[in-house]
């Protein structure tokens, strides 16, 4: 990914450092006409970013002066320039050769915004997928470990209701998943003489469709991954 301060235009950050020449420095018209985007440009493609290349300016042609900027003074003044920008629009104003770099700065961000909102989101449901699963499986192996070779069905109710909860989003994952719960809800009359116990044979095939729950799962999420 390119430095955040490489999707700024450069007319835009060279504006901006002329105005912090000028408001906080009071420098004269000759110094700021110093500034200029081409010269500023042929830093840029030594490998600097911009906001390197203009501090690099300043303390090539400006120092003599007493004139200075850094990344942070840089940023604040390229700030300033974007809100004056917008109220100058909003107001109507016409004839303003920034108002094209304001439209990249702003298409430029959008983009940003939306590349980091699909990195959270993609992030997010990573570790609820992973959080999920860990929960799932650990939750079974502690089922398993209580009851090895058999179950009331009210316990293997109880588990079931416990992993569905854990369901909250409405996916095609979730859903195959919550059908499978309901199958072994079904076949093994768990919402009935829940008293009753799971004899082995039985629970032997119930911990299989416990099983087929966790891969159910699990294939559809490599589906889902190779579908995006």
């Amino acid at each position: 990914m390119t430095d955040l301060e490489d999707l700024i235009p450069l007319p835009i950050c060279v504006e901006a450092a002329r105005r912090h020449a000028r408001e906080v420095y009071g420098a004269t018209d000759k110094d700021v006409a110093l500034i200029k985007e081409d010269t500023v440009l042929k830093k840029i493609t030594t490998g600097e970013t911009i906001f390197d290349a203009i501090e690099a300016y300043f303390q090539e042609k400006l120092i003599s002066k007493e004139i200075y900027i850094d990344k942070i003074s840089l940023s604040r003044s390229v700030i300033h320039l974007i809100n004056i920008l917008n109220l100058s629009r909003k107001n109507g104003e016409k004839e303003n050769r920034l108002f094209r770099e304001l439209e990249i700065f702003e298409i430029n961000f959008k983009f940003l915004f939306k590349y980091l909102n699909d990195k959270i989101r993609k992030a997010k449901e990573k570790l609820t997928d992973e959080s999920i699963s860990d929960r799932v499986e650990r939750y079974k192996r502690r089922f398993f470990r209580d009851n090895p070779l058999s179950t009331r069905r009210e316990d293997a109710r109880n588990l079931l209701v416990t992993i569905e909860d854990l369901l909250l989003e409405e996916t095609d994952e979730t859903e195959i998943i919550k059908k499978q719960i309901q199958n072994l809800r079904h076949t093994y009359q768990l919402e009935k003489d829940m008293y009753k116990i799971i004899e082995r044979d039985d629970y032997a095939e119930f911990k299989k469709g416990l099983e087929k729950i966790k891969y159910a799962g699990r294939v559809v999420s490599q589906e889902n991954k190779f579908n995006q």
